[in-house]
């Protein structure tokens, strides 16, 4: 995947710049879900006609990303 350059971009939004690099770390199929939720701002039922799945395989799929962004954008436990 091609590394976004950071120059010119807020502080609060480096961290979603760094959050799209680290997308190669999730299945492609995975990668379109965030892509379409966090990024694209759309809705299940958006999302589940634009991947042509099922609201309740968006759904499914979305609590594991959704884990995954989590565990992304926490700050560091000590």
């Amino acid at each position: 995947m091609r590394r976004i350059r950071q120059r010119g971009v807020r502080a609060g939004d480096r961290k979603k710049v760094a959050l799209a690099d680290d997308l190669e770390a999730l299945d492609a199929q995975q990668v379109r879900l965030v892509e379409a939720r966090f990024f694209g701002g759309l809705s299940v039922e958006e999302t589940a006609e634009y991947l042509d799945f099922s609201p309740t395989s968006v759904r499914r799929h979305w609590r594991r990303a959704r884990a995954w962004l989590y565990s992304k954008l926490s700050p560091a436990r000590n």
